[in-house]
């Protein structure tokens, strides 16, 4: 039963490569007592999970119990072998564990499948601006730059543990200066250029900044994405159209009638969608006309979005031009 859950995804129980963020501590009970609450938080691995555009976090207490993190709610669910998953009381909320996932009835809703979180990989860099700053974690320090490029401060061995929000908190200390970092996973704008990226970045020292950290090419990688809408009007019944962005900088997917293949990249400030080929197979001429659009679309996408909802939205320098969900094979959570 433990390894069900655990089976949801090995990769989303460690959110930074290379460090251990929750120690064992030996002794602590596995009574789900509040007064052993601390204690627990220290041994029992932390699954995190986005259900839609929910944030959920699963702590395994014993093999037939879990805590429920979401929506600053806490709830305590059993094993059920009738259901093979975990249930509350009083009935209401449940989670089924899935080989890379699982389903989760939260207080009589049911959220969307839920899916693993990306993990936090070193090295880290966050950016911000007015002033500008720039952050970059290694497994061995914090570089911190500010004032213009004019103030460079190193922080050695940084510690790091998890929320149960999702956060990873880093904290080190230099020649008596403490600097605390709170990466965040959510969508952060770029002030300067609107590129999105998967976290938000909090650094508290003498002077609290705030910016944005990660890549943005994550937003886009590991999804399958299925779109909805072509300039504002949804795809005609029985069209599919697909868009996957590789860690080779390619962009390929089914166009309606064919296959495609392109090229991709992200600026500082813009998408660049490029040398666009396809196969040469003939459809009805509906299904041609979309696919003409959706190629040409694609070439002209200048920026992208990803919405707390999980959808992708690309569009030009006048406007938004196209809309996709992930489909079934996503693997990670767009931020």
């Amino acid at each position: 039963m433990a390894s069900a859950l655990r089976s949801v995804s090995s990769a989303a129980s460690a959110l930074v490569t290379g460090v251990l963020l929750l120690a064992a501590i030996a002794g602590c009970s596995t009574t789900p007592d509040p007064a052993q609450r601390e204690c627990q938080k220290e041994t029992a691995p932390l699954e995190f999970l986005v259900c839609g555009h929910r944030l959920v976090v699963i702590e395994q207490i014993n093999p037939d119990t879990v805590f429920l993190y979401v929506d600053e709610r806490t709830l305590a669910l059993e094993w059920d072998e009738s259901q093979a998953g975990y249930v509350s009381l009083p009935a209401g909320t449940a989670f089924v564990p899935g080989s890379s996932g699982g389903k989760l009835v939260f207080e009589g809703e049911e959220l969307p499948e839920c899916y693993p979180t990306k993990p936090l990989q070193l090295p880290f860099r966050a950016t911000g601006n007015e002033p500008p700053w720039r952050l970059d974690i290694t497994h061995g320090e914090m570089i911190l730059i500010t004032e213009y490029g004019q103030r460079l401060r190193r922080f050695a061995e940084p510690v790091s543990k998890a929320g149960t929000d999702g956060s990873v908190y880093f904290y080190a200390k230099e020649n008596g200066t403490r600097l605390e970092v709170v990466v965040t996973p959510a969508i952060c704008i770029d002030t300067m250029t609107g590129m999105p990226y998967p976290y938000h970045v909090q650094t508290l020292s003498q002077k609290t900044l705030s910016g944005c950290g990660g890549e943005p090419e994550s937003l886009l990688r590991g999804v399958e994405w299925q779109v909805t809408h072509l300039k504002g009007d949804p795809l005609s019944r029985g069209i599919q159209m697909t868009l996957q962005f590789t860690e080779e900088g390619l962009v390929r997917g089914t166009a309606g009638c064919n296959t495609y293949m392109g090229t991709f990249r992200l600026t500082g400030e813009r998408m660049l969608i490029s040398d666009l080929a396809t196969t040469k197979m003939a459809c009805d001429p509906e299904t041609m006309a979309q696919e003409q659009l959706f190629l040409s679309l694609l070439i002209d996408a200048y920026r992208f979005f990803v919405t707390g909802d999980g959808e992708l939205e690309l569009f030009t320098a006048s406007g938004p031009i196209l809309r996709a969900v992930p489909g079934s094979d996503r693997s990670h959570r767009s931020r």
